[in-house]
């Protein structure tokens, strides 16, 4: 009997506890707590944790590096995120049955998209994609795990947020999906969270201005 795990394995028992914690988090609080806290304080700390205590202990590896923190050619992957962003941005948008609104908490949006963006992508794209990327001899079926995987975080937010019903919930599972394949397929080539985090955001975003 094997007593072991893999190296695959442990990865994704990672994400399991990250998986498992969010799940209980959301059914226990039903987003009572407020948006800020659980985007700025309760998802970093659930989804990042492991991740930081695996790399470093396990990896004995730099916890930036390990997760696509590099800064070679930032304005490039910021130009690049701002533009394919920019199309998921329109997108749903041009979906949504809702008018594009505005206020004065528009900053306060931006900053939030961006912190939601940055913890999600640095596990689902920085920490599992790019594990299975250097575990795996194929990198389209690297790319289509990370991104079930990285849409199965998602499912306890988008089943617990008010206003997600019917037809709005599903175009949102839709583009949720084409979303985590443009992410996963973009790190992939880049090798760099500084895109998809960008574009993500955006995309965050669009929802919290048409919800």
């Amino acid at each position: 009997m094997r007593s072991q795990l893999t190296y695959t394995e442990r990865v994704l028992n990672i994400w399991a506890i990250s998986m498992i914690l969010w799940s209980f988090y959301r059914a226990a609080f039903q987003a009572t707590l407020g948006v800020w806290t659980d985007e700025i304080i309760a998802k970093p700390v659930i989804f990042l944790v492991p991740m930081y205590v695996f790399i470093t202990r396990f990896e004995g590896t730099p916890f930036l590096k390990a997760v696509g923190l590099k800064v070679k050619s930032l304005w490039h992957e910021l130009a690049i995120g701002g533009l394919m962003g920019a199309i998921f941005f329109l997108t749903m948008l041009l979906l949504s049955d809702s008018h594009l609104f505005i206020d004065t908490k528009l900053i306060q949006w931006i900053i939030l998209a961006l912190a939601t963006a940055t913890t999600e992508v640095l596990l689902s794209q920085g920490f599992v994609l790019e594990r299975f990327l250097k575990h795996s001899k194929n990198v389209f079926t690297a790319c289509i795990y990370a991104s079930v995987l990285n849409f199965f975080l998602n499912v306890p937010l988008l089943f617990t947020t008010s206003g997600l019903t019917g037809d709005f919930l599903l175009k949102i599972l839709a583009i949720q999906m084409s979303l985590n394949l443009a992410l996963s397929f973009l790190y992939a080539y880049r090798r760099s969270v500084y895109a998809p985090i960008i574009i993500k955001a955006m995309y965050l975003l669009s929802i919290y201005l048409v919800m």
